[in-house]
């Protein structure tokens, strides 16, 4: 290779010396270096040396500004600048030949850095056929701008830009510069000025946006710039100048300019363009009109500045009219209604005089015959009194005050036996008589009418004076008795004392009693062994609820094989709790082999005797298949079941499958009927589910103040979703008033709960400072603590850091890592995401990565 510089030969592609460029030709023609201001025309130049003019034999020069070297200096940098990445690898030795050459002419940092930068980016965009998904993102733009939809444009714009930055398409680049001049012209004149590589097509629709923006002059000099790039651009110059006639002299000017080009000449891209033109000249129908809308409404008709000016003072002057006549009409309706008002309260004022006299003059009438009725049964009382105290004094005289004969009368007038009315009040008379005669059996009885209120004033005290009096005679029942009527008072060891007496004596009931205060600990030392003990005394006597909590004590200590022995021992003697705990053993495969259908068995047998959470645990089963054939209907069944006996948990379910349309006829007033049964009785799930309904209007009017409302009754008890979901509403300032402060409160709640999606939240916070101090390190943290759960938006966010290198080491390997996650779940954004971070990743070290 031959340096046509330095005149030597050298090796590589660049002069290591001077830093140009290697021929291959050793024969370097004389050459005439002429500056920017040169021009070779017929022989004759003009040159100016120093201001002074001269004619030469060949060459006219003239003396170059310094904008002119610095502008020739830039050029030759760019110039070196693709020659250096047209191979699109920059080698060590290419890395020093930019930074020579850059000290050569002159050039800063920054400006040289811009240079390198753009020819780096240009040089990894060489691809020119569409992916499927890019020429599916480009279908779907060309339909909104068919059906004049600015609103999904703009949300597609980011998608359009990634595809012009990644593909060398024609298409791509002008339906992209062509929706941005439509929409934001503002921000595709900064691109054009800021960018140092021209497009045809930024050029062409940057003319469009500075007229836009009332800058007519800058327009012409884009449209002076098109001839740069082709030679055959002519008609589109023309299109743009009659366009600009359109809106300064109107239709009959423009159409001179727009006949004298053949619209078929333009290009095939500006089809729609020309056909949206010749329809704005010639008046067509409203329907060709409503056809190119897209073109006439943003690209050929646009308002002057003034017009804007004098358009929004019109607005503004007719909305302060507006206002100022809605305001009298206010005030006016305001003294209306005030005036009405007044009127209104003094005829209520007169009505509830009125009545309140009425009601007084009934009251005094009232009393006057509540007196005199009281009189009359007073007299009536005293009569039967006496009659009853003369039967009983001959009944005393002839019963002769014997202890068992008196509590055989108590127990008649108890009964209502032999002819005698109940009277509670005549048995506690007797069986008082017979008690202080040391009776055990009225003793006992005295202290059941005192424990119950049978006849005189309930009282624990007096029941356990009498219980004691016969407990201490060494009568079984009265010390069981006694030691329940401590247990009411909570006098546990009392308790305890005299329960152990009457369970020693073999009472089943006072065994089962004592059992229980060994199982929670009332008045002595908790110990699930003490309660078994006294639990299997009851239980091998036969009693069913003492096999069923003997069963619940093995349980505790995990000797699962005796809890299920004793369960089924009162199961099979038709317990409905047992047979559900003995079901549930069945479904985890405590103490018996696991079985689904084993399980169901048992709970349905619960479920047919009314127990609700076996009828709820019944319906879960049927809707998800475990055990049974799957079948909503049946799990509609013994939901409503459960909900007819007012259970919470069944009454969400049954919401859930109305909301859903899963076994019943889909309907959210119905689901928002079940959903609010169960909420108002402190639901979590429910609170959550009714939030969700106000929230999206779904069986309800949509009111986000009380989705709020039931989002916070959820929260403030601990539900992880509502937490997540009330601080979402304050985020976003729905039925409350907007803090991100607010927002990271409850959505830190949430993720102490390790609930995905308020991870990712938060990390948005952290990620923009919203409520928190802004911290990437932090929002990678719960972004990965979130994707690592499988939430897609948070594997997508963790991708944009490490490929940003925000809140981690940049890493385009494992942006691809996460990217392509999300993209496997169907996140259309990760999928483009991850093509672009492909084509950053050198090719070999890409193979390895995907384990290719």
């Amino acid at each position: 290779m031959y340096c046509p510089e330095c005149k030597e030969e050298r090796s590589g592609k660049f002069c290591h010396i001077c830093g140009a460029k290697l021929v291959e030709n050793r024969q370097v023609d004389a050459q005439i270096n002429i500056g920017d201001g040169n021009a070779i025309k017929d022989l004759q130049f003009h040159h100016q040396v120093n201001n002074v003019s001269n004619v030469t034999n060949n060459i006219v020069e003239r003396q170059k500004t310094a904008e002119e070297l610095k502008r020739e200096a830039e050029e030759q940098f760019a110039q070196f600048c693709k020659d250096v990445f047209e191979d699109g690898i920059l080698t060590a030795e290419e890395r020093n030949l930019l930074r020579n050459k850059q000290l050569e002419l002159g050039l800063s940092d920054e400006k040289a850095g811009r240079f390198i930068e753009q020819f780096r980016k240009a040089s990894n965009h060489r691809n020119r056929v569409l992916s499927a998904n890019a020429t599916i993102v480009l279908d779907h733009c060309e339909r909104q701008v068919k059906n004049n939809d600015i609103k999904k444009l703009g949300s597609f714009l980011l998608r359009l830009k990634t595809l012009a930055e990644n593909y060398d398409v024609e298409k791509v680049q002008f339906l992209y510069y062509m929706v941005l001049a439509a929409i934001k012209p503002e921000e595709l004149i900064r691109e054009y000025e800021c960018d140092i590589i021209d497009k045809y097509w930024k050029t062409y629709w940057v003319a469009i946006a500075y007229h836009k923006i009332g800058k007519g002059e800058k327009s012409f000099e884009a449209i002076e710039r098109l001839g740069v790039f082709s030679e055959n651009n002519e008609d589109n110059c023309i299109l743009l100048n009659a366009i600009e006639l359109y809106n300064s002299d109107g239709p009959e000017v423009a159409s001179v300019s727009f006949n004298s080009i053949i619209p078929e000449s333009c290009s095939t891209l500006l089809g729609e363009v020309v056909q949206a033109m010749s329809v704005a000249i010639s008046h067509k129908n409203t329907e060709d009109i409503n056809k190119y809308k897209f073109y006439i409404d943003n690209i050929i008709t646009f308002e002057s500045l003034a017009e804007k000016e004098a358009k929004r003072r019109a607005e503004e002057e007719a909305k302060r009219r507006a206002a100022e006549e809605a305001k009298r009409k206010a005030e006016e309706e305001a003294k209306r209604r005030s005036e009405e008002e007044a009127k209104r309260r003094s005829e209520e004022e007169a009505k509830r005089r009125a009545a309140e006299e009425a009601k007084r003059r009934a009251e005094e009438e009232a009393k006057r015959r509540a007196a005199e009725e009281a009189k009359r049964r007073a007299a009536e009382e005293e009569k039967r009194r006496a009659a009853e105290e003369a039967k009983r004094r001959a009944e005393r005289q002839s019963s002769g005050f014997d202890a068992k004969r008196c509590f055989a009368i108590g127990e008649e007038y108890f009964y209502g036996r032999k002819g005698k009315d109940i009277s509670y009040k005549d048995a506690i008379e007797w069986y008082r008589k017979a008690a202080e005669q040391g009776d055990v059996d009225a003793q006992n009885k005295l202290g059941h009418c005192y424990y119950n209120g049978n006849g005189v004033s309930q009282s624990y005290v007096e029941a356990a004076k009498w219980y004691r009096k016969a407990a201490e005679q060494g009568d079984v029942n009265a010390q069981f008795n006694l030691g329940c009527c401590y247990y009411r008072v909570e006098a546990f060891e009392e308790a305890t004392k005299w329960l152990l007496k009457a369970a020693k004596q073999g009472d089943t009931y006072a065994q089962k009693s004592l059992g229980h205060c060994y199982y929670k600990g009332k008045g002595v030392s908790q110990s699930y062994f003490e309660a078994a003990k006294w639990f299997r005394k009851a239980a091998e006597q036969g009693d069913i609820n003492a096999q069923f909590n003997l069963g619940c004590c093995y349980y505790r200590v995990e000797a699962f094989e005796e809890a299920t022995k004793w369960y089924r021992k009162a199961a099979e003697q038709g317990d409905a709790v047992a047979q559900r705990n003995l079901g549930f053993c069945y479904y985890n495969g405590n103490g018996v082999a696991q079985s689904y259908e084993e399980a169901v068995k048992w709970y349905r047998k619960a479920a047919e005797q009314g127990d609700v959470d076996a009828q709820n645990s019944l319906g879960d089963w049927y809707y998800n298949g475990n055990g049974v054939a799957q079948s909503y209907e049946e799990a509609v069944k013994w939901y409503r079941k459960a909900t007819e006996q007012g259970y919470a948990v069944a009454q969400c379910n049954l919401g859930f499958c109305y909301e859903e349309g899963n076994g019943v006829a889909q309907s959210y007033e119905e689901a928002v009927k079940w959903y609010r049964k169960a909420a108002e009785q402190g639901d979590v799930g429910a609170q959550n589910s009714l939030g969700d309904c106000y929230y999206n209007g779904n069986g309800v009017a949509q009111s986000y103040v009380e989705a709020a409302k039931w989002y916070r009754k959820a929260a403030e008890r601990g539900y992880a979703v509502a937490q997540c979901n009330l601080g979402t509403c304050y985020y976003n300032g729905n039925g409350v008033a907007q803090s991100y402060e607010e927002a990271v409160k409850w959505y830190r709640k949430a993720t102490e709960q390790g609930f995905a999606v308020a991870q990712c939240n938060l990390g948005d916070c952290y990620y923009k400072g919203n409520g928190v101090s802004q911290s990437y390190f932090e929002a990678a943290k719960w972004y990965r603590k979130a994707a690592e759960q499988g939430n897609v938006d948070a594997q997508n966010s963790l991708g944009n850091c490490y490929y940003n290198g925000n809140g981690v080491a940049q890493s385009y390997e494992e942006a691809a890592k996460w990217y392509r996650k999300a993209a496997e779940q169907g996140h259309d954004v990760a999928k483009l995401s991850l093509a672009v971070c492909e084509k950053k990743i050198p090719k070999g070290i890409w193979r390895l990565f995907k384990g290719g």
